[in-house]
This record gives C-alpha cells, sequence and structure tokens, in this order.
C-alpha cells in the first residue's frame, strides 16, 4: 500500500503504523442485491490474540496466522483442524517467532512445505526491507536466508513460479529478482515495462506465465526471462493512491481483476493467449461491482463452486462490504456479512480457501474466525486424479496421478500477501473409525495449476502417532476434493492383550490373528516367548500343558513384525491361565416335562476337556431318572444328557445336581401330570 493508513486516529502517511483499526458501520446499501449465496459458521476457537492477519495454508491442512499488531509482526499461531476434517473445531497452538518482524510484503508456501517471507512494507528496523527468511514447519523454526540483490522489495508483487521458484520486483526501479529455495540463492532477471512492481497484483497463469496488473497488463515468460505487455487493460484497474485490486485465476483459465478505484465498481476479465508465446490474448470488461464499489487493497477467494468471494468499500479504507461474481452469467450479488456486529475495515480482511471447500475469512478488527460454505459442489472436471503411489525407505510416499495442483490459486489479496492454495493437500480417512488424519505435503513435482492430463506427483509424510489401519488416501486442492481415493495401509493390528485358559493334559485353542495393514500387504513372521507347550502360527495360539504341570498363570509374548524396510512390529502380551476343568453351567434345554417323557440336560464346562475326557456326576431327585456319571470327550466343552421324568398325579419340580472336582450345580424343571399315561 502506497498511503497504509494504520492507525485510527493518524493522518495516512508511509511508515505509518497499526495501533487500532478504525471501526465503522458496515450497511449495504438497499440497492444491493442479494441473491442465493452461501452460508456462514464461526470457528468455536477465536484467534488467541487480537488482530489476525495473512493466513497460510500448510500442507499438513493446518493455517499458519500471523498477527497484525504493533510491536508482535513476529508472532505467528497456527490452526489445526480436528479429525472430523472441521476447521469450525479446530485448535490454535503458538508457533516459533519470526526473526524479522514484517508486515505486508511477498509471503509464499514453497514446493518443499517451507514458507519464505521477504521484504515488507513495515519492519521492525522501519519502513521497506529486503531480508528474507524461511519458516520449517516440521522444525517449527526459522532460518534466514540471503536477501534480495535489490536494496528493497518491500510490498511489491510477487508469485510462484511453476519449478517452486518465487519472483518478486524491486520496490523502485521495476528490477526482478528470483529466489530459488534449491540452492537458497537470488538472481535478477528481465525487468518489467515501465512500472515497479510496487502495489501490482500478480498471478501464476495455468501457461506457466505470471500475470501483472496495473496500469497496464504484462505477463512474465519464465522461459525468456522477460516481461511482455498483455492486450491493452479495457478500463483503469488503479485508484488515485496508486492501489490495486486483486486478481485471481478462474476455473475456465480467465484471470479476473478486481479495479481499486472506489465510485467506479470496475472489474476486467483476462484471456490469455492460446499458446505461451501468441500474441492473441484479450481484456473485456466485466461486470460492475453493485453501487460502484472499489476494491483497493482487499481479499478475494475463488470457491470451490467456482465463484469469487471477494471485498468492496464505498470509500478508500472504508467499511468492508461482501459481494460474490458467477463465471456461469458474468454477475456480482452481494453477500450478508457473517454476523450483524461484525465490523471490519475493507483493508484488513483475509480469506484463503480450505481443503475442505470452505473459505477462511478473518479481520484485524477482532479475533474471531469465519467459515463461508459455498451453495454448490465442484465440477468433476475440476477434480485431481490419483493414480498410485510408492513408498521410500525412509517410510515417505510419493504419490501420483493428474491435476493434482487444482485449477486455481485460491485466495489472493494483491501486494501484500499471497495466500494461494495450488497445491496438493494429502489427508487419509480411516476405513473403520471415520477419523481424518493429514499428512504432510513436499516436493510436488510443479507448482504450475491446470496441468490436465499430465502425470503429476508430490511426496507425504505420515502424521505422528496415526493409528495403524486401512485408510482412503485422498487429496484437495484449493478446496476441490480428488475425484477418487486409494486405499492405504499402516503398521500390524495385533490381537488384544488377553487372558485364556487351559486344562492339565488337555489341548484348547484360540482364535488371535495378526493382521498386516500395509498396502501392498507383507508378510508376516509370528514369534512367541513363553511356555513350550504354547504355539503361534500367526492365527491360532494352541496351549497343551502336560498334565504334570502346576497350576498358575504363565505369561506369554506375541511377537510379529514383516519383511518392510524398515520392517513394522508388534507386540501382544496373553497370561494362560493352567486350572483345573470346572463346571460353568448345568441347565435344562426345557421348562416342563411330561411324566414319562425325557427332557435334554445340558451340561458346560469351563474350559474344553482334557486328555481322557472329563467325568460328571449326576444326582436326580425322586421325580427325575438319569444315569450316574457321563463323560465329556477330550476337547468338547458341552454334552446333553437324556433325563428321563417319572409319574406323578400333580405338577412336581424335579432336580439333578451335577457334581465336578467337589463343586454342585443343581438344575431344575417341571414336571407335569400326563393324562394319557
Amino acid at each position: 500500500m502506497i498511503f497504509r493508513h494504520l492507525s485510527a486516529f493518524s493522518t495516512p502517511k508511509r511508515g505509518g503504523v497499526l495501533k487500532a483499526i478504525a471501526l465503522g458501520t458496515a450497511l449495504f446499501s438497499s440497492a444491493l442485491s442479494f441473491g442465493q449465496q452461501g452460508t456462514w459458521t464461526q470457528v468455536t476457537n477465536p484467534y488467541p490474540v487480537s488482530s489476525p492477519e495473512t493466513a497460510l495454508l500448510l500442507t499438513d491442512g493446518s493455517v499458519l496466522v500471523k498477527c497484525y499488531i504493533e510491536g508482535l509482526f513476529s508472532i505467528y499461531f497456527k490452526f489445526t483442524p480436528d479429525n472430523n476434517f472441521s476447521y469450525q473445531n479446530g485448535s490454535w497452538s503458538q508457533v516459533a517467532s519470526s526473526i524479522n518482524g514484517v508486515l505486508f510484503g511477498p509471503t509464499h508456501v514453497l514446493r518443499d512445505g517451507r514458507v519464505l517471507i521477504a521484504g515488507g512494507e513495515y519492519t521492525d528496523t522501519g519502513y521497506g526491507d529486503n531480508r528474507a527468511e524461511i519458516y520449517n514447519p516440521v522444525t517449527n523454526s526459522w532460518s534466514l536466508c540471503p536477501g534480495s540483490p535489490y536494496p528493497a522489495i518491500g510490498d511489491t508483487g510477487s508469485s510462484i513460479l511453476p519449478d517452486g521458484s518465487v519472483i518478486c520486483s524491486d520496490w523502485n526501479d521495476g528490477g526482478t529478482d528470483i529466489y530459488n529455495p534449491l540452492t537458497n540463492t537470488w538472481y535478477t532477471t528481465g525487468p518489467m515495462n515501465q512500472d515497479t512492481g510496487d502495489e501490482e497484483s500478480w498471478q501464476l497463469l495455468p501457461d506457466g506465465s505470471v500475470l501483472s496488473v496495473y496500469f497496464s497488463g504484462q505477463r512474465y515468460i519464465p522461459s525468456q526471462h522477460a516481461w511482455k505487455y498483455t492486450a491493452p487493460l479495457p478500463t483503469n484497474m488503479v485508484d488515485q493512491f496508486y492501489e490495486m485490486g486483486p486478481v485471481v485465476i478462474l476455473y475456465n483459465g480467465k484471470a479476473l481483476a478486481f479495479g481499486a478505484g472506489v465510485g467506479t465498481g470496475a472489474t476486467a476479465i483476462y484471456t490469455p493467449p492460446s499458446s505461451l508465446l501468441a500474441n492473441d490474448d484479450s481484456w473485456v470488461l466485466g461486470p460492475v461491482i453493485p453501487n460502484n464499489y472499489g476494491c483497493p487493497d482487499v481479499a478475494a477467494c475463488v470457491e470451490a463452486n467456482g465463484k469469487v468471494l471477494f471485498v468492496a468499500t464505498p470509500v478508500w479504507l472504508g467499511d468492508a462490504s461482501l459481494f460474490e461474481y458467477n463465471p456461469a452469467d458474468n454477475s456480482i450479488i452481494s453477500v450478508t456479512l457473517p454476523d450483524a456486529n461484525w465490523l471490519s475495515r475493507s483493508d484488513t480482511i483475509r480469506m484463503l480457501a480450505l481443503p475442505n471447500g470452505q473459505v477462511w475469512v478473518t479481520s484485524a478488527g477482532d479475533n474471531q474466525v469465519w467459515l463461508y460454505t459455498p451453495t454448490s459442489a465442484p465440477d468433476p472436471s475440476w477434480q485431481a486424479h490419483l493414480t498410485s503411489y510408492t513408498r521410500a525407505n525412509d517410510g515417505s510416499y510419493q504419490l501420483f496421478g493428474t491435476q493434482l495442483n487444482g485449477l486455481t490459486n485460491g485466495a489472493a489479496y494483491g501486494d501484500e500477501a499471497e495466500p494461494n492454495s495450488g497445491y496438493p493437500i494429502v489427508f487419509l480417512q480411516n476405513t473403520t473409525t471415520g477419523k481424518f488424519y493429514f499428512a504432510h505435503s513436499f516436493n510436488h513435482s510443479t507448482m504450475q495449476i491446470a496441468t490436465g492430463s499430465t502425470p503429476v506427483s508430490t511426496h507425504f509424510t505420515l502424521p505422528a502417532g496415526l493409528p495403524n489401519g486401512t485408510y482412503n488416501l485422498s487429496t484437495s486442492a484449493s478446496g476441490v476434493p480428488s475425484a477418487n481415493s486409494l486405499t492405504i495401509g499402516f503398521g500390524l493390528s495385533m490381537p488384544a492383550n488377553t487372558t485364556v485358559t487351559a486344562t492339565q493334559g488337555g489341548t484348547v485353542s484360540y482364535n488371535l490373528p495378526v493382521a498386516d495393514y500395509f498396502t501392498p500387504t507383507r508378510i508376516v513372521t509370528p514369534s512367541l516367548r513363553g511356555p513350550s507347550w504354547v504355539t503361534w502360527d500367526g492365527t491360532t495360539l494352541t496351549a497343551n500343558p502336560p498334565s504334570n504341570v502346576r497350576t498358575g498363570t504363565y505369561p506369554v509374548t506375541l511377537m510379529a513384525s514383516d519383511n518392510g524396510t524398515p520392517a513394522a512390529s508388534g507386540v501382544t502380551s496373553v497370561l494362560v491361565k493352567v486350572a483345573p476343568v470346572g463346571l460353568q453351567t448345568v441347565k435344562f434345554l426345557s421348562p416342563s416335562v411330561l411324566a414319562g417323557n425325557s427332557v435334554q440336560l445340558k451340561i458346560t464346562l469351563t474350559q474344553p476337556a482334557p486328555h481322557g475326557g472329563t467325568v460328571v456326576y449326576l444326582a436326580p431327585n425322586a421325580w427325575l431318572t438319569c444315569s450316574s456319571t457321563v463323560t465329556i470327550p477330550e476337547g468338547a466343552s458341552t454334552i446333553n444328557v437324556t433325563v428321563n421324568a417319572l409319574s406323578t398325579s400333580k405338577p412336581v419340580q424335579g432336580q439333578v445336581g451335577a457334581t465336578l472336582n467337589g463343586l454342585t450345580i443343581p438344575a431344575t424343571v417341571r414336571v407335569m401330570p400326563n393324562n394319557n399315561t
């Protein structure tokens, strides 16, 4: 911003610092038209301090947000969604503070998942800067990198390039330079035509060139290291303070630019050339923003349904109003504010396209976070298609597919920040619990959007503490999910810790299987530590204690490992309880029997009968007869005994007592008179 009005009570001047946010009344005029629009949801946990500023989507699905308060420009917080894929119920944590305090300047999520912050309109050393540093979210640390060869980057336009480099411009003379994260070096490239790059809105186009919009349109062609003019702009896009509005890339490959001039309502639509070096590009006027509102230094975001949510204002640095552009009919409607009490200055609002299709919206006027949910789903042709993945020896994965980066860069602000999201976010859903987990994606094969049918890839690592199991692997880019999922699994599924029983001289088996979740399935080798009379083949545990084994509890450890690199392993503890066989239940299978008929008595042991079988003694009362003993054969745990009912002239209670090892369990049955006998 040329004249950044950071203080609510000071005269706008170069070098001002945020002391307070001017709050006003943001009311829609009755002339504004409200059509079908999305819905608002307030995030449960607000930003930990007042005044959130730029939000960046990290490649693990979390959101990195810096502070907008004077003296706290180096403070950052991270917002993590919950494992229901909900950003409404996510949580905040403070991360490491940056080395330099910077407000407004080139800010990019890099190809390797790190974050570059360069320049700055306002810094802890004054006004304008060429310093740069990188945040590593994996190690939660910042490190300085070489500064730009130009004395000041400030808040100039900047863009990610297809190879992952970042192009910025000089604040004063239009020179441009490129930072290469792989070599940690800067180098100069072709200068801009007339413009300085300051206050400009840059966006990476689907053809790999970078579009700049200001007094004129220009494109940077990486292969030629040069800028060239686009077709002439259809109208002036710059206001009297030399501000510019945001530029976004639509799903049809065109660019939508918002004019800064209040009272003009100007928008313009750019159609890129038919090929990278062709000259058949064009600009046309877009729809007029209602009430001729302008977009000086404001946020915009392409929604997952193709519409564009954006901020506009009736006066420079005025109260914010929200609008939505619909490319289907080239129209703009007004959008209701998140809350009737939500009052925000237009330039303090920030937006971000989230992986679940919602739009993240904040204002530096308070610490609330709002989520805007679009009205409809993405067009299927916009979705990525996943084909396969491979696993490296270090445990990371490479995922292959098409259109992984999506067709748009998502959100935009202009020269103050680059909250793009045109890269794959990898997430996994557990097929058993339904819970979601975000992987950390990095080293995308390209940062180019709209790659079509060309195969592309990304790498990812699994989140710490990921439960063993089978998952559906999916991606999202700028809120549009992949069209398909791939099945993937991790770890061994060991049987639960348990206690089993066995009998001296008997053999008993239990189903205790181990499963390998890895895809493709690996070879699992089971092993056991415990008594020699216990065996386990990875599925069935068999206990065959000799007849002279003492009764008691014997610990057994089941172990398994697979043939992966590195190998997965698991351990389960089993207690084998050796005890004499006993009676568990004794019951008749029918509650009554007619005199002169028979009924079945079921005897169940506490465990299978040992070698030679188990003898149970039976004692019927005067109304029943049966054998005095029954032998339950080896390996069996139940037996049915036939019991006969004697003659009676009235209902009586029959009973049989079953005795084993000194324990007697009675069973009763109602004996009824039989008039036919």
